[in-house]
């Protein structure tokens, strides 16, 4: 490195925030493959004054099966697969278990979320029974669009589930060779919804956060970087 960079980087380090330590804020990452996956979403985008601060987002893509032939519309985006979050595999390896035909759909705004669709009997028996498989409260303040690009987060708080239902569904859906073990009571768990507005789909998993050093740790490591610097250029001025 020139001392002419070597320079630039120590001024750059002393004149940096400790916030900046600490990394860019992005949308929720997944830590493993979706638990739920939703297609076919519409968005629109609230707002409180000039400020975005949720979304609301829909679809009309789920038929439900009778009266036959057309069928009756659920509104909202198509669940094309899920699991308990966080759910044991449906397959031989870890992931959802894809949902073959059963009507289920996302709607959420900005008050929370639902997963609403046939059960698993009405499913089986080719009618039009409904009932709640999740829903959440909204968390403020957890609306993310980082960069103004198309990928959006939000966080949930779990508040109903349908415990004999989700059981039920990764039972009546897995694979040969997959197991489960049983829906996880969530009541009360975070979770965070991730969509693609190029895209139209989204996917759910359970909101693990990152620790973030405190101010005084992110203070010490910048103060730690620039002594590095300034050690080597006076090592070199001695040699």
């Amino acid at each position: 490195m020139s001392h002419a960079a070597k320079r630039f980087l120590l001024v750059c380090l002393l004149s940096l925030p400790t916030a900046a330590f600490a990394g860019p804020i992005t949308v929720y990452p997944l830590t493993g493959q979706p638990d739920i996956y939703v297609d076919n979403l519409t968005y629109t985008i609230n707002y409180t004054g000039a400020t975005a601060t949720s979304l609301n987002l829909t679809g009309s893509s789920v038929y439900l099966p009778l009266p036959s032939p057309n069928g009756t519309l659920l509104p909202g985006g198509a669940v094309e697969a899920m699991s308990d979050i966080p759910g044991t595999a449906c397959s031989p390896n870890p992931g959802p278990c894809e949902l073959g035909g059963l009507s289920i759909v996302f709607n959420a705004n900005a008050s929370g979320f639902t997963i609403t669709g046939q059960t698993i009997a009405d499913y089986k028996a080719g009618t039009n029974g409904i009932t709640t498989y999740l829903a959440g409260t909204f968390v403020a303040g957890s609306y993310q669009n980082p960069g103004g690009l198309s990928e959006f987060g939000e966080l949930f708080t779990i508040t109903a589930e349908n415990l004999s239902e989700m059981d039920l569904l990764e039972q009546t859906f897995k694979v040969v060779g997959g197991t489960t073990n049983g829906a996880t009571n969530l009541i009360g768990a975070e979770v965070f919804f991730d969509f693609d507005s190029l895209t139209s789909d989204g996917d759910m998993e359970p909101h693990v956060q990152t620790p973030v050093p405190e101010p005084t740790t992110l203070t010490l490591l910048s103060t730690g970087l620039v002594a590095g610097l300034l050690r080597k250029r006076l090592a070199r001025k001695r040699a």
